[in-house]
């Protein structure tokens, strides 16, 4: 199985296409970070 995920960068650019994951691949998963938390505010679309 994989998982598809787009991700942005801290200037708040998405990336062109979704990366693909192996499910075996994924060490940690992490919500509401502060990371997430700071740089969510400046993503357009979240």
């Amino acid at each position: 199985m994989k998982s598809s995920n787009k991700y942005f960068d801290t200037e708040g650019i998405w990336q062109d296409q979704p990366a693909k994951i192996c499910f075996k691949d994924i060490q940690s998963v992490e919500f509401g970070s502060r990371y997430v938390d700071a740089f969510s505010k400046y993503v357009p679309g979240l």
